[in-house]
Formats: C-alpha cells, structure tokens, sequence
C-alpha cells in the first residue's frame, strides 16, 4: 500500500489542505501542537472511519462539517475514498461517503466503505467491526501514546491479535465449523439408530422363512447354496474393503503432513542462503574498512600536552607584556619628539638642549625595535607550539579511528563465526527433514499400487450385490405353492436392504466423525501449532536484529513463545517497566518493525509495505536517532511516513514537509530532504 494524496477540509486545525505524498522517506517536522499527528489521524480515518475515535476530536473547532479525501495505491492499482462528519441534533455522525475504483465512483455507508477497504487490502480480520483495523494499527500505523500499549496488553489478548494478523485465525474457524459438523452427524446416527433397531429381528424372521422355502422346494436348495457363496464373499470383500479404509485414512495423515514438512524444508533453505548472503556482506564490510584502515597515515608524535600548553601561556603573557611596553614607550617618543620640535620645556619654559634630548630619544628607539623583536620572535614561539598541539590531536584522532575500525573488524568476525555454526545448525535440520519427505513420498508411493487393487475389490463387491439381488429374484418367483412365503419373504428382504443400507450409512457417518474427530481436529491443532512456531521463530529473530541495531549495550531482548518481549540485563529478567523511555521505545520500535514484515508475508497489498511512525524516537539519544538511518534503509520500505520535531531527522529523509499552526490554522510547506 502507497498513500498519494491527501485532501483535508475544515480537519483538526486544518481548513484546507492538500498534499501529495512521494516515495521513499517522508518526514513532517514542526513544533509541538502543530498538526503533525493530525495527518495519520486523517489517513486512518479515510480508511476506516472513526473507529476508536470521536467526531469531535476530529472536526475543526466552530464548523458544522469536515472531510478527508485520500488516494493511495494497492496491488498496483489507484483508488480514492472519501469520508466526511457533520453536526447534528444528536452529536457528530459520520454521512455517506465513496470510494473510486476503476475510476468509477460506488457510494457507500460508513460500515460498508470499510468492508470495502478491509477487502481492497487484503487485510485477514472481520470486516464486520466498526473499530479501526487492528493490523493497520499495530502493523503500519501505531499513534505515539499507543506506541507501547502492545507490550503491556493481556497473552491471551496479544495472541488473539497476532492470530488474525498473520491469518491463523483461519485454523479456528475450521475447527469450530468441524465441531459443528461433528454434532450434526451425531444427531444423524441416533435417528438412524431408532430406524433400524429391529434389524436383528427381522433377520431372524428371514432365516425362518428360508427354512421353509427350502423345505416346500428342494428344487431352490442349489440357488440357496449359491446365494449363500455369494453372501460369504461379499462379507470377506466388505471386511477387506474396510481395512483399505482405515489404512487411507493413516495415508491421507501423511498427505497432510507433507505440505508443513515442504514449508519446514524450504525455510531451512531460505536460511542458509540469507546468513550466507549476511556473511558475504560482513566479509565485504571488513574488506573495506581494512582498506580505510591501511588508508590512515598516522605521524606519531612524543610531546607532553601540558608542558606545550603551559609554554605557550607564557609565551603569550610574555608577548602581551612587551606590547603593553612598547604602547608605554611610543608615548614617551611622540612627547620627546614634540619638546625638540618646540624648543621649549613644557614646565619650566626654558631652551632644552637638543644634544640631550637626541640622545635620549636615539636610545628610545632603539629599545623600541628591540622590543618589536621580541614581540615577533614570541609570535613565530607561538605557532610552532600550535601547530605542535594540532598534530598531537590529529595523531590522537588517528589512534581512536584505527581502534573504531578494529572493533568493528572483530564484532563482524564474531557474527560470521556465529553464522557458520547457524548454517551448521540448519544444514543438519534440512537433512533430517529431507529424509522425513523422501520416507513419507515413499509410503504414498506405494499406495496407490495397493489402490488399484482396492478398485478391482470395489468393483467385484458391486458384482456380487447384482449377482445376490438376482438369485433372490429367482427364489421370488418360484412355484406359486409358496408364493406367499416368497413375498413375505421378498417384503422382509426389501425392508432388511432398507435397513442395511441405513446401517451402511451409519457406519459412514461414524467413520467420518471419528475422522473428524481423532484426525481433521488434531491435524489442524497440530499445523496451527507448527507455522505459530514458525512465525514465532522468524518474529523473533527480526525482533533481535533491529532491536540490537539500536541498543548496543549489556541488555539483552528476545520475544518468548507467547510473542511476550523478555528483556535481561546482567544475566536477570528485568521489568520492560522498569526500563528507560529509549530503551522501552527501542523494543516498541522493534516489536513493530518485526510485526509489519511478518504481516508483509501474508497480506498482498503490504508488498510495497508501507510504514507510518509518530514520533518514533522518544528518549532515543542522538545515537540512536541515526541508528533509525540504518534501519530504514535495511528495511528498503517503497514509503516511510515519520512524524517528529527532531532535527536530526532530516539527514537521511527523502523529502521534508515543515507544519507550521498560524492563527491557529495548520499550513505544510515542502522542501527537499538531504
């Protein structure tokens, strides 16, 4: 899903309002209170109504309406929905909107625009609720007061909502709609069971008139002889016929498994090749940072910081004094100088001596470029010790960068190291698997040999029913001398067949309900438990990888097998409330990256897999604000919406949307991001 446009009305603090929406890394920066936030309240409104939220905290404060208009796009197609409020006698209420496909415009009720979308998106919940998507809520767009409600939500509860977001929630409508079937068929056995309960009795009855038959006429002796080969091989063909039916059963279990076993085989696979393709980039890594390595000149240099900077104070106090000197010794020059030009001494007003006062003044000068020159030599002191300081510093830097590089070097072997020992791991599991596959594509094999065989029984059990339909015929139509016992006789039989059938379909009906119940039921419970654990696994490991991406410290975060964060610190399990506001936003933060990927799995319209994140680095140190760089770049999202007043953002967005509140109206303005 890519959101395009966005058409505001009388919204919030806003009046009118359009903006379009880019790809790649979006950022609306502005103060506190300037309608950020209102924006992805606008979006989530336009897709799924109010929802959780009021028409009051929506509309702009004195209108009587607002609307919201947004284009956005999914599984390659554009579309538009419109949703509007107005005041009415009873509060709020949201009117009749639309929506735009195909360019062809279909207006709808508030209920009905979210089915819509609901179904547009692919998105696996009920689109009967009237609350906001829960999967667009945790898995795109969380605000940043409900930023952290997920971790401190209920098991059961946070299970319940991961089901439906990863599209489990299938298994149980399964399983409840076999339960309901199952009793429906139970239902059905107990009223066959009153219908055939004086079968045994009727049996008995045609016995005894069988006898008597056989009695009045010898000539249907050799009939019954051959009609009772015939019941007899039909007994030991049913019975076989019921032992291939209940060794299918144990193949159709086998069937069943294979698709989990093939799901299991291939993510194995998917595993070696992505922490091959990891190892690759580390190797590269090192590569090149041993090449930035070899690339540092480093001059070292032997000085003593506090020696040079104590010289240089007293170069410096020295110089400073000799100005003050030399400023004191100009003065005296200009005052001599004027005296001889008069002639005159200015406090006894007698003729001076000009031999005198040459001399004095000659000797003046001459301490005057004396002590310029020590000013000047001061000055080049100076700079030799600066530019001495500037290369200690430079030298130092070298040091730390070359230790950095080092550091990074071995965290990166360390992981490969970790790697190969995964690869090892997984190679074994993938093995094990296959010969699991290979074993069980055997059995089935060898099934359907015995299938054919199966067949050729079926279809000499229906020869044989015609073959005992006909010689009861024959003995039906005997001589008339015992016409009435054959037609009694002929009657019993209909109502036994009647009845036998019913019994057969009885059977069945068992047949299916143990099915039902000792193998469809737990079949499902079982897959349902696989690919939970198999989610859990995956949820897990993106979990860890973006949440050490951010905290780089003695915490360690892993998510336990009911999607619960567990966090150790010092080998303890510590309270997530416990936490710092960074820390506890750094698990948020991951918990949500985890959740929006594996949702991107199972559901289509997420494959441009867009992300929303309001105020997304609370308590985050600078640090960590360009740890969120990486993330996103790693996570190669088509479109990112961050909400924020950090500064720092701007380094690494795409394209910068500044929210200003003038007069109390929100006014966006655009400019390129760096």
């Amino acid at each position: 899903m890519i959101i395009k446009r966005l058409k505001l009305r009388n919204f919030r603090s806003y009046k009118e309002e359009e903006i379009e929406f880019p790809k790649g890394i979006i950022l609306f920066e502005g103060d506190v209170g300037s309608g950020k936030s209102s924006l992805l309240y606008a979006i989530e409104f336009a897709l799924f109504g109010l929802g959780e939220m009021r028409g009051e905290m929506l509309m702009r404060v004195g209108e009587s309406n607002c609307s919201v208009e947004l284009g956005f796009e999914a599984n390659g197609k554009d579309y538009v929905v419109y949703r509007s409020l107005a005041k009415r006698d009873k509060g709020i209420v949201q009117d009749d909107g639309y929506i735009i496909i195909d360019n062809r415009k279909i207006r709808l009720t508030s209920s009905e625009q979210r089915s819509k979308i609901i179904e547009i998106l692919n998105f696996k919940e009920s689109a009967r609720t009237r609350s906001s998507s829960f999967i667009y809520r945790y898995a795109i767009f969380t605000p940043q007061e409900e930023m952290k409600e997920i971790l401190k939500m209920k098991v059961e509860d946070r299970l319940q909502t991961l089901r439906k977001a990863f599209g489990i929630e299938d298994y149980k409508i399964a399983k409840e709609n076999a339960k309901l079937i199952q009793d429906e068929i139970r239902n059905m056995i107990s009223f066959i069971d009153g219908e055939i309960k004086n079968l045994d009795n009727l049996i008995k009855e045609l016995e005894e008139k069988k006898v008597l038959i056989e009695d009045s006429k010898k000539r249907l002796e050799s009939l019954n002889i051959e009609k009772e080969k015939t019941e007899k091989e039909l007994e030991s063909i049913s019975r076989k016929i019921e032992d291939y039916e209940r060794y299918m059963l144990e193949i159709n279990k086998i069937s069943g498994e294979l698709p989990a076993l093939e799901r299991i085989e291939k993510e194995n696979k998917k595993t070696i090749i992505e922490i091959n393709q990891e190892d690759e980039y580390l190797t590269k890594e090192n590569e090149k940072m041993l090449k930035e390595k070899d690339s540092i000149t480093i001059e070292k240099i032997e000085a003593d910081e506090k020696d040079l900077f104590e010289r240089l104070r007293s170069i410096t106090k020295s110089r400073e004094d000799r100005i003050s000197e030399k400023s004191e010794l100009r003065i005296l020059v200009k005052n001599l100088e004027s005296i001889m030009e008069k002639g005159i001494c200015p406090t006894c007003l007698r003729p001076i001596s000009s031999n005198e006062f040459e001399t004095k003044l000659r000797e003046m000068k001459e301490k005057l470029e004396e002590i310029e020159k020590e000013i000047e030599n001061s000055r080049i002191k100076e700079q030799e010790i600066a530019e001495i300081l500037d290369k200690v510093r430079r030298f130092r830097e070298d040091l730390k960068k070359i230790e950095d590089i080092n550091r990074r070097i071995e965290e990166n072997l360390r992981k490969i190291s970790l790697n190969k020992e995964k690869i090892k791991n997984a190679e074994v599991e993938l093995e094990k698997v296959r010969k699991e596959i290979e074993e069980k594509k055997r059995i089935i094999e060898e099934n359907k040999q015995i299938s054919e065989e199966f067949s050729k029984m079926k279809l000499r059990k229906r020869e044989l029913e015609l073959l005992l339909y006909n010689l009861t015929s024959k003995i039906g139509k005997l001589d008339g001398e015992i016409k009435a016992l054959e037609d009694m006789k002929k009657r019993i039989e209909v109502e036994i067949e009647e009845k036998m059938r019913k019994k057969a379909m009885k059977e069945d009906l068992e047949e299916k309900m143990i099915f039902i119940r000792d193998f469809f039921i737990p079949t499902l419970d079982e897959i349902e438990t696989i690919v939970m654990k198999e989610i859990n696994y995956e949820f897990n490991e993106i979990f860890k990888k973006y949440f050490y991406m951010l905290m780089e410290n003695e915490i360690i975060a892993k998510i336990d097998e009911n999607f619960s964060p567990l966090v150790e610190q010092d080998g303890y399990e510590v309270d997530i409330n416990s936490l710092s506001g960074g820390e506890k936003t750094s698990i948020a933060l991951a918990y949500r990256i985890a959740l929006n990927l594996m949702v991107r799995k199972v559901c289509t319209s997420m494959k441009e897999n867009l992300l929303i994140l309001d105020e997304p680095t609370d308590g985050f140190s600078k640090e960590q604000i360009f740890k969120l760089r990486d993330i996103l770049n790693e996570l190669k999202c088509d479109q990112v919406i961050i909400v924020s007043h950090e500064k720092e953002l701007e380094s690494f967005v795409d394209n910068i949307f500044y929210v200003e509140k003038i007069a109390n109206v929100s006014q966006i303005k655009r400019r390129e991001g760096s």
